[in-house]
């Protein structure tokens, strides 16, 4: 009779799957999904820069973001909350989000301003660096992100 040395035993497979288990076990509790919703976070959040900027030059100016300690609001030309992709105006962040300009607009050329009037001279001429969780974004003068 011959013995077919190509497949497992049952022992062997059952050895496995405890392995396999116990490793679970140990690594499990250290994968967190607090990472993936941060980053994700500041994903929607510099879309939603991105897309203020993006209306402000299409409309001649004037649109604002205003940064909570929890929160942040995308406001239109109008002075409105505008209504963006994401749906949710104003948009609720899991951690503390901080900036050194609670407000600003953006120029008919998505150039960080200090006032809704895109035709004076107030543009804001440092970087804007707003921050939460491990992230920050940075805003330029001339209106690129980083």
């Amino acid at each position: 009779m011959k013995i077919n040395e190509k497949s497992f035993t049952l022992i062997e497979l059952v050895i496995i799957i405890l392995l396999v288990g116990i490793l679970a076990v140990a690594v499990g509790p250290k994968m967190s999904i607090n990472s993936f919703k941060s980053e994700s976070e500041l994903n929607s959040l510099i879309a939603n820069i991105r897309y203020a900027q993006h209306k402000s030059i299409v409309s001649g100016g004037s649109w604002k973001l205003e940064i909570n300690s929890n929160s942040y609001t995308v406001k239109d030309d109008t002075g409105n909350n505008a209504n963006l992709p994401g749906g949710e105006n104003p948009v609720n962040i899991s951690y503390n989000i901080t900036s050194n300009y609670a407000e600003f607009y953006f120029d008919y050329l998505g150039r960080p301003d200090s006032d809704n009037d895109s035709k004076n001279n107030n543009l804001i001429n440092q970087n804007i660096i707003i921050s939460f969780d491990s992230y920050s974004i940075k805003i330029n003068p001339v209106g690129g992100i980083e």
